[in-house]
């Protein structure tokens, strides 16, 4: 087939998969017949989960970019497709901001705040305002992750790195405080958005992890096994020490947030989080040969990208249903069944964007591959002398440089 051939192959692909993922999302949308709540809630949580390691998958190549090292190598391509679908994101989260009454107490009238600093929350708690900070948030990520600093010197592209992971930083907070944290206005806490970057950058490796353990080599795997288990332990205490802090203050407006996650199917999820994203991982990734098998390291990613959709639905169902009574809650079923539908819609806009509008491999990715392969040859065993003499013989017949033979050693004739 023809570079051409492939091209439109690849192109009718993607026009398939974005056509089925805007029938998925238009059928969720519908639901807010039934439910608008539900719809909405649904719709959050998939948006948020889909930005993780997509936002993640960004940051880990910056991160890469400033410290280097061949572990990069597997999951590069992974990586580096996970992120030519954040334009995606701008599009995908105007529902939410259009329609925010069904989901934050501050949008829906007679809403009362009681804080003890009304005039700036009065300003920071208003329609227009969200909506410009989130979409000025979602621009700025999909304008990183487009120019990337690709084709200028190695230490331009550093500080372009350098750069680009504080505005991450910052604005991933910023938005994880408008689209979750405000959602339970009265509460707020300074390591939410330690806790939500930290979980991103998990899903993210988990994703390359699953992808590229299969023709990577036992040490490779190794390596990344290792950065997913500094992860998991990483938001284990981020997330275990925002708790033990507000449950020793044990303040009215910071406890309100784990309240209703603390009973009924909540507090079971909670505990299943507990021990599905840090016991069970970190016991396993503490054993070499698990995370050197291509099973194991998959088993474990897949592992870590559920847990991630259930703390997002964690960090954002029960608040919804908390803000109103228990008449209006949204139906469990009709989140399950519109979740599903977002998420599989949102995840086929995401892939078609990979397909339509590819980002340039990241030159460092290449450079570690070679430096990966080279490497590997290294590691190789040595040939014997029979295919070295069959090798040498074959370049005298052709007329080509001979290669030098070895020194025999004492005693014996050559071969």
């Amino acid at each position: 087939m023809t570079i051409a051939g492939r091209t439109d192959s690849r192109t009718r692909s993607g026009l398939a998969l974005l056509a089925l993922g805007i029938v998925l999302l238009a059928l969720c949308g519908l639901g807010a017949v039934l439910d608008p709540r539900a719809c909405l809630a649904a719709w959050l949580t998939a948006w948020w989960f889909w930005a993780g390691p997509m936002l993640g998958a960004q940051a880990t190549l910056w991160l890469q970019r400033l410290t280097g090292g061949a572990w990069i190598a597997p999951i590069a391509i992974p990586l580096d497709r996970l992120r030519a679908a954040i334009p995606v994101l701008v599009v995908l989260i105007l529902p939410v901001l259009a329609w925010p009454g069904p989901l934050y107490p501050w949008a829906r009238p007679g809403w009362v705040d009681t804080a003890g600093e009304p005039a700036f929350r009065a300003v920071w708690f208003s329609h227009a305002g969200m909506a410009l900070r989130v979409l000025g948030c979602a621009a700025l990520w999909s304008v990183l992750a487009r120019l990337d600093g690709s084709g200028r010197s190695v230490a331009r592209r550093a500080g372009y790195a350098a750069a680009g992971l504080l505005l991450y930083a910052f604005t991933i907070s910023l938005a994880a405080i408008d689209l979750l944290m405000s959602l339970t206005p009265q509460w707020y806490s300074t390591a939410f958005g330690f806790v939500v970057l930290t979980a991103q950058l998990k899903a993210a490796m988990a994703a390359g992890a699953w992808k590229g353990a299969r023709g990577s080599s036992d040490a490779a795997r190794g390596d990344l096994g290792n950065l997913l288990l500094m992860y998991v332990m990483t938001w284990a205490y981020l997330a275990f020490t925002q708790f033990q802090i507000i449950w020793a203050e044990n303040l009215p407006a910071e406890i309100s947030w784990y309240l209703p996650r603390l009973q009924g199917p909540w507090q079971i999820m909670g505990i299943a989080l507990a021990v599905a994203g840090f016991a069970v991982p970190t016991a396993l990734l503490l054993s070499r040969p698990f995370k050197r098998s291509v099973t194991g390291l998959r088993a474990i990613a897949a592992l870590l990208l559920a847990v991630s959709l259930c703390e997002t639905a964690w960090w954002v169902l029960p608040s919804v249903a908390a803000s109103v009574s228990a008449s209006a809650r949204p139906s469990g079923w009709h989140v399950a069944w519109m979740l599903a539908l977002a998420l599989a819609g949102m995840g086929l806009l995401a892939r078609a964007a990979t397909i339509l509008f590819p980002t340039a491999s990241p030159p460092v990715a290449r450079r570690e591959e070679t430096a990966a392969s080279a490497s590997a040859r290294r590691d190789a065993p040595v040939a014997s002398a029979d295919t070295a003499t069959r090798r040498q013989s074959t370049a005298e017949g052709s007329g080509d440089t001979q290669v030098p033979q070895r020194r025999p050693r004492e005693g014996k004739e050559h071969a």
